[in-house]
Order: C-alpha cells, then structure tokens, then sequence
C-alpha cells in the first residue's frame, strides 16, 4: 500500500509523530516518488536524487518546504519526515537542495535518516495554439456580430506572444455577406484584433457557411500561430434555435438556469457547455448581477468575465433585474463556448408584462410565470402544504437549490423526525435547515466528509437521488426497484456514479424523475423547480 502526505509546514515537513530518540543514518530508499504543488508533476527518485520541472513562466525560488507530497511504502515505513539542513530554498536551474528525510520502519523504536538531493528546472517553452470552433447561428434576414473574444477564446498563448490579427480565407455563400465595417470584406485581408467588433455576417437567406480562420501574433504576419472553423447557420422564417425566452411581470428578476443554457448549447453543437460570456444588455431595460439574490451580496456582470455551467463563478448565480417599470422585451446576448473550443452565439428575451395580467403564473410567487408551466403546479402544491417558502414573494425557481434547502424539503415533505444527535460542524445553529440536518443526519440520509456538509453548496442532480431514496426508505414508501436496464435510455447513464446508480435507476423506473431529452446530466445541479417537481410527483402519486 502506498500513502502520498502532503507537507505545508515552513520548515519541517511531518507525517505521524516521530519518537525523539537519536537519529541513525541508515541511507534506505525510502521515498518512491516526490511531488510539488508548483511542479508540472510528480516524478519517480532513482536512487537518491530528484528533479522537479516547474512551468516555463515560474519565477523565483521553490519554496520545498510549502507544497511538498512524498510517496512511500506505509506497510514497510511508520512515519517519514522531512527537513533542509541548509534552507528549503531551491533555486531554478540552480545547486541541488539538500532534504533529509526520518523515518521510522514498522516493529522498530529506532528513527533512520536517508539524505536526497533535490534539483529544481523550468519546463521547455510551450509554443501557442489557436485551434477549435467557433459557431455562429441566426435567422434570416439577420447580422452576425462579432467580437474579439470570439477568437481570442480559440487562442492558447502558453509561451508565446498575444494575438494581433486574423485572416479569413473562403468565399461568401449565396445567402450572406461577410462586412467589415460597411464594406465587403477582401477574403485573405489581415484584420487587426482592434477591428474585430466591425466585422459582421449579413444574412439574406437561409444555408450554412464555412470559413477557414488563420491567425498572427503581435510583430508577426508571416508565421502561422494555428487556424479554426469558423460556421455560420442561418435558419429560414422566424425560427429562433439559439434563443432562451422568459414571460414574467413588471418588476420581477430571473436567475438563469445553467441546465437550460447547457441543453441548448448541446442542441446547437452537440458539444458540452463549459462557460458563457455576456453582452451586457441596454441600461434602459435592466442590469445583469452575479451573486446570490437572497442577500446583498451580488455584484454586476461584465462582459469579460466568464460563467460556467459546472463550476465557480456558476451561470446559475447570474441574475436579470429590470429597469424600474420597464414593459416589453429585453434581449441580452451571450457567447457560448464548449469543452472542445467550440464558440456559438445565443440570446436570451426576457418579456415584461403589467403584474395581474392574464395566465401570469403563481398565486404566490412572482417569479413563477408562464415560461414555468411545466414547474408552477408543484410549486404552488408545496407552498400550500408548508413544504417550501420563499423570499419577498419570490421562489428563484432557476436557482440550484443548495444541499442544507433540499434536505429541508425532504424533511418536510416526509414529516421526518429523529432525536437529536449532533450536527456537522459547518452548520450554523441558527439556520433554517439545522434541525432538518440534524435529523437527516440521524436517520442516514445524509453524509458529510471530515465533519462537514456544506450546507450552502448546490447539490447534483445524481447527490439529490440518493438522499431523496434514504429519505423515501426512512418514510417507508416503497417505489420498485429499478436496473441498468431503465439507465439505458440515457446516452450519458456511463456517467452516473456507481453510488448513485441504483437511487437513480429506482426513481426512473417509478417515474419521479426524467431526464433532459435522452441525457441525464447527473452532474449537472439540481434546481429549486425541478426539486418540486420530483416531491411534488411523490406526493401525488
């Protein structure tokens, strides 16, 4: 069995308690392989010498005492340490740093020394990449705006320099013309990065076009950085495939939904969504914020920054506030940009009409509209049963529901009850949810790790399964047993983690739970709508 430990500490480096009898130098091979946080990987010690590769761009001195990992035998060796006799300070390209490493063998009080050598270099120049593809899509007669960062966000710099310019080479279709600025542009013409907002696509029919994108780095027209795709679809009459829509009421703001921006990116590319950058909208209509709309602490959007679909800073925190009375639609639009490289563009239209008009959705939440009929019966069913509540008259439906939140309404939703005892430590004692943690905790439904459950974390739609199938066992309500068979209808069912296979596998079979098209998304958040909708499901069935 081997152990990696991680040693942080300034000057001595200490797995275990070593005993405080007098070292013995015993000079065995004690260390299989040495790692750094600094480092581009871990590598194996032939003997008793190692050489860390840092990055090209690293600057200064290793610090080894801060970062350091050692891999042993721990059947053979009880604790291992280490300490720099002469200074922990490695220097890149410079003398070898002396580490001395104590260790202590299995069935022996004795403690041994073995001394390694440890040498620090810089990784060779890593050169540029410009590679991928960038997908555009409209509907006719329309224009294609382009920006910088439509091709800057294809471009790696690793080593090299920045990008300065572009050049495109193809023919335009018959449907469309490719513009800088009012003119034509000359296919093979060098366009400066600078220029880049004044090129655009103007679309007068339907079809798809392809065009080859070549680009230069700065005080460099000759040497090829690398070249991608670009493609244009436009599609006929008034179809809208890149549009994400919203009906709400005068007033009210919308949290996105990053699973709604993530299907959609699939339908367009049939590629996975890493993260989108946003063209702010007109101050006229309203303001994009980040952060959590239950309290203060959110900050506006720009157009630089990057929201992702499974990570921090979350496309699902990414709220739309209106301008003061402001009626009609207003349109944000946004680049997406997949896991491959692959960029496209999307708009969002957000509808405003006058509060209490016709079919405006909820009886008691006022962003519940009609764009959530699909969710807006359950939502209203758990207010009225007591399950669910929300802020100021608002739900946040599009939001994803965090880990201490769902485990309330799992709690309410099944009347659970158990003595107290205990709570993880990162539950305040004065939340909301700390007597449903407590609660769930006794009963099994949840786990923490090292103590902790991270109450205020979105949770997963796979993590959701399984502490919805501890919660329906604990309430005694038998839904029948599911198989792989009744994954199979999902092209990502590889993707569910064997703890959550048979949870998932039990809830699709009984019809609580469906996926998105033939995906599951098992990675992908949970959201506050679709959490009602699964209880709501069970509750009536």
């Amino acid at each position: 069995m081997k152990r990696i430990a991680a040693f942080l500490l300034a000057t001595v480096l200490m797995l275990g308690t070593l005993p405080s009898t007098a070292f013995a130098a015993n000079i065995k091979q004690v260390l299989t392989t040495i790692g750094h946080t600094s480092a581009v990987s871990s590598v194996t010690i032939t003997g008793y010498s190692a050489t860390l590769t840092v990055p090209y761009g690293f600057a200064g001195a290793l610090d080894l005492s801060n970062g350091l990992s050692m891999q042993y035998d721990s059947a053979r060796y009880t604790s291992v340490a280490a300490s720099f006799p002469s200074g922990a300070a490695a220097t890149v390209g410079g003398d070898p740093v002396l580490m001395r490493v104590t260790y202590q063998e299995q069935n022996d009080t004795a403690t041994y020394t073995t001394d390694y050598r440890i040498s620090v270099v810089r990784q060779a120049a890593a050169a540029s990449a410009f590679t991928g593809t960038i997908a555009k899509s409209l509907s006719q007669p329309g224009t294609v705006l382009f920006t910088a960062a439509d091709f800057t966000s294809q471009y790696v710099k690793n080593d090299g320099a920045e990008i300065s310019s572009i050049v495109i080479l193809g023919s335009n279709p018959s449907f469309g013309t490719l513009k800088v600025g009012a003119s034509n542009y000359n296919f093979g013409e060098t366009i400066p990065l600078s220029n880049l907002a004044n090129l655009t696509f103007v679309a007068t029919d339907a079809g798809k076009a392809s065009f080859t994108v070549k680009a230069y780095a700065a005080g460099d027209t000759v040497h090829l950085i690398g070249s991608v795709t670009l493609t244009i679809t436009v599609s006929s009459g008034s179809a809208t495939p890149d549009v994400i829509s919203y009906s709400l009421e005068k007033g009210e703001p919308i949290t996105f939904s990053a699973e709604k921006f993530a299907l959609l990116g699939e339908e367009l590319t049939g590629q996975t969504l890493s993260y989108v950058t946003f063209t702010l909208p007109a101050v006229s209509s309203g303001t994009l914020y980040f952060g959590d709309s239950s309290s203060s602490t959110s900050f506006p959007v720009t157009s630089d920054a990057r929201y992702y679909v499974g990570s921090s800073p979350s496309l699902s925190k990414v709220t739309f506030v209106p301008a003061a009375n402001f009626l009609g639609t207003a349109t944000v639009a946004y680049t997406g940009y997949t896991t491959t490289g692959t960029s496209y563009s999307g708009t969002i239209q957000i509808t405003y009409s006058e509060t209490g008009s016709e079919d405006s959705g909820s009886k008691h939440f006022r962003d519940v509209g009609t764009d959530m009929s699909w969710a807006l019966k359950a939502i209203d069913y758990l207010f009225e049963e007591g399950i669910i509540s929300g802020k100021n008259g608002y739900y946040n439906p599009n939001a994803s529901i965090s880990r201490g939140d769902f485990t309330l309404m799992l709690c309410r939703a099944f009347h659970l009850s158990a003595d107290f005892g205990g709570n993880f430590s990162d539950v305040d004692v004065n939340s909301h949810y700390y007597d449903a943690i407590s609660t769930a905790k006794a009963l099994g439904i949840v786990k923490g790790a090292h103590g902790k459950f991270n109450p205020n974390s979105a949770l997963s739609r796979q993590d959701a399964m399984v502490m919805l199938s501890r919660a329906l066992d604990a309430a005694e309500i038998s839904v029948p047993d599911g198989s792989s068979q009744d994954l199979s209808e999902f092209s990502d069912s590889k993707q569910i983690s064997a703890y959550a296979a048979d949870a998932v596998a039990d809830l699709v079979k009984a019809n609580i739970i469906q996926g998105y098209g033939d995906k599951f998304m098992p990675h992908g958040n949970i959201s506050r709508a679709g959490t009602a909708v699964i209880l709501y499901r069970i509750l009536t069935m």
